[in-house]
């Protein structure tokens, strides 16, 4: 089911899994992390992208969302299914809070390391029964220091339970 042992699945496809069990078994697991450098190409096209003055080391805060995310350690398929969730369902990110302690740099290798923070269930007129996954990133330089902090909540649709 997913690259981390004793992460089976809760409940058979088509029903939603039990919120409650699906919480306590995911909050607190902690990512694999990995590392990351913004090249300059990357940060000319979002530079571009955003139509932000150019900084030729200093990039845009955005890219704090890359970096986490490239080096979580698992592909977001990988995270949808520790979650009990299929990624061609359309996960949507809900929420970004990023928490810039310095400006990243370019050509500059950043560590990631990370956990899920919480899994609540909604029900939405517009989409239904989903859950919502939230997990923190934090972003530390070669030297260990804390550059940011990115907080993401993800929208999994579920499928309504069956009678």
């Amino acid at each position: 089911m997913s690259s981390i042992p004793g992460m089976e699945p809760l409940t058979a496809r088509g029903q939603p899994p039990n919120i409650t069990a699906l919480s306590e078994r995911l909050c607190g697991t902690r990512f694999p992390g990995g590392t990351y450098t913004i090249t300059t190409d990357i940060h000319s096209t979002v530079t571009a992208l955003v139509e932000a003055t150019d900084h030729p080391q200093t990039v845009h805060p955005a890219l704090c969302i890359v970096t986490a995310l490239n080096a979580i350690g698992l592909p977001l398929d990988q995270v949808c299914l520790l979650a009990e969730a299929n990624i061609n369902d359309g996960p949507l990110l809900g929420e970004c809070d990023i928490r810039l302690h310095r400006p990243l740099q370019v050509d500059e290798p950043y560590s990631v390391s990370g956990q899920i923070t919480g899994v609540t269930r909604k029900r939405s007129q517009r989409l239904g029964l989903m859950d919502l996954l939230a997990f923190t990133l934090n972003i530390a330089s070669s030297e260990g220091k804390a550059v940011a902090d990115v907080g993401l909540v993800w929208i999994l649709p579920r499928p309504e339970p069956l009678q």
